[in-house]
């Protein structure tokens, strides 16, 4: 009895915390300029809501058209604008300077819905992202867009272009070997040769780890290989100037992030 009299005392302060989070949201933000952090959004897979209730109702990484809408139309609504990689990395150096309504859109894996899906809404708002690909799913062969499958951007369609920026998500080590993370089990020459390898078919100037995870090994290959910037998924916080290069946080958007929670992730 007491363990369930705890149980159900913790579920109502977190319905409390969530509630007053709730009510404090509902305040504008006001604009502020030159801003010293900036949220970075991290997405994954979309489908339509249909596909969404039939193939992957229990999937976190998959988010319905509906959500992914409703997300972009919060930023719009409440005067957000997105910045491109490259000018987030202008601003990291101190050489840009922007308010505190500014975000970075991100989206992992490099699946074919996010050039079918995603691109449109963004450009119905006016906003941009960033794709990272994983080299390794990356086809040369022509492959006709086939939902509800998660399948990956073919070679001939990753090209940057207003909406849309392609960049590197390792070359294959988004896997486990033997129950561990391969970015674990990889010795620092490894990670240097997949980086390279994840060159000939995505740009390295910016990566993103496979699960968010990284550790001093693959922080020295990207030393040793030039990268700009890495971003994982941690500490649920925004980008600030004061973070290590290889060390950017993200906030991980998937398909059970409450709405009073993504606007968190902005205020």
């Amino acid at each position: 009895m007491k363990k369930r009299y705890k149980i159900l005392i913790g579920i109502l302060v977190f319905v409390f915390i969530c509630f007053l989070g709730t009510l404090y949201l509902r305040k504008e933000t006001p604009r502020t300029s030159n801003t010293d952090s900036i949220p970075v959004l991290g997405y994954h897979h979309l489908a339509s809501d249909e596909h969404k209730k039939e193939n992957y109702r229990f999937d976190p990484w998959t988010t319905s058209i509906s959500t992914f809408e409703k997300h972009m139309k919060y930023l719009h609504d409440h005067g957000y604008k997105t910045i491109s990689l490259d000018d987030f990395y202008a601003w990291y150096k101190g050489e840009k300077e922007y308010d505190n309504k500014t975000v970075v859109l991100t989206f992992d894996d490099g699946y074919y819905s996010t050039l079918k899906i995603a691109q449109p809404i963004l450009k119905k708002y006016g906003y941009q992202a960033s794709v990272f690909m994983i080299g390794h799913n990356i086809s040369n062969k022509e492959k006709p867009y086939s939902p509800p499958s998660k399948q990956s951007i073919p070679a001939y369609l990753i090209n940057d272009n207003d909406t849309l920026k392609f960049y590197s998500h390792f070359y294959n080590i988004h896997r486990k070997i033997n129950n561990e993370y391969a970015i674990n089990v990889y010795s620092k020459q490894e990670l240097e040769k997949d980086i390279q390898k994840a060159a000939d078919t995505s740009n390295t100037k910016y990566m993103a780890y496979p699960y968010g995870k990284y550790n001093d090994k693959v922080q020295e290959a990207l030393k040793n290989q030039k990268v700009s910037l890495a971003f994982s998924y941690a500490n649920y916080r925004n980008a600030k100037r004061s973070d290590a290069p290889y060390e950017i946080p993200r906030y991980m958007v998937d398909a059970y992030t409450p709405m009073f929670l993504f606007e968190w992730f902005l205020n």
